[in-house]
């Protein structure tokens, strides 16, 4: 009988803010160690799974919601945190999850408070010059926070500013004189340059 294979779990989503850069690290990871797993913990909005479908990478929409100070939406972020902390932790079990890369949003939480609970240590990628709420009580519980980009109110909030995860998809492949005249713009914007 074989071992299960080993997986790394991405999380975060809501806006396909977070997910783009997540592809990006999962398309590297699948380069470069094709033995280990990836699987996304995403939000339950469309936008999540219209992004996550054409890519074939496996991924599981988890119960999350906002924090609020409106005593109705606190209720329900309560009961969403719970059923998001359980489903993850299923997710993990099922997928033999050794570590999560947070990529920010409300789904982090849940989802980390699960690895946490699970031993499962947490990397924090950090995708916005402020980091939000979820991302500040993230990085309390991460063994690693990174960010894509400076964060000036918090210059100390991240070890490194690593750049922002790009799919390869997204990069030309030619020369900026090619893909001018590929585009029909012969001249340069000089905002670009």
């Amino acid at each position: 009988m074989s071992a299960a294979k080993a997986s790394i779990l991405l999380a975060g989503g809501g806006s396909g803010g977070h997910i783009a850069p997540g592809l990006a690290i999962a398309e590297r990871l699948r380069e470069c160690a094709p033995e280990v797993g990836v699987v996304f913990a995403c939000s339950t909005r469309a936008v999540d799974a219209q992004m996550l479908e054409p890519t074939g990478f496996d991924y599981r929409a988890i119960p999350a919601e906002h924090l609020s100070k409106s005593p109705l939406e606190l209720m329900r972020f309560v009961k969403a945190f719970a059923d998001g902390r359980s489903a993850s932790k299923e997710l993990m079990r099922e997928r033999h999850v050794r570590a999560v890369v947070a990529l920010g949003g409300f789904v982090t939480g849940p989802v980390v408070s699960a690895a946490q609970s699970l031993g499962v240590p947490v990397m924090l990628l950090n995708l916005d010059a402020t980091p939000g709420k979820a991302n500040r009580w993230v990085a309390k519980r991460a063994v690693t926070v990174l960010s894509a980009c400076p964060t000036p109110s918090e210059p100390n909030f991240a070890r490194a500013v690593v750049g922002m995860p790009v799919r390869r998809a997204a990069i030309a492949t030619l020369k900026r004189d090619e893909c001018r005249a590929r585009l029909g713009s012969s001249q340069a914007c000089t905002r670009c340059l």
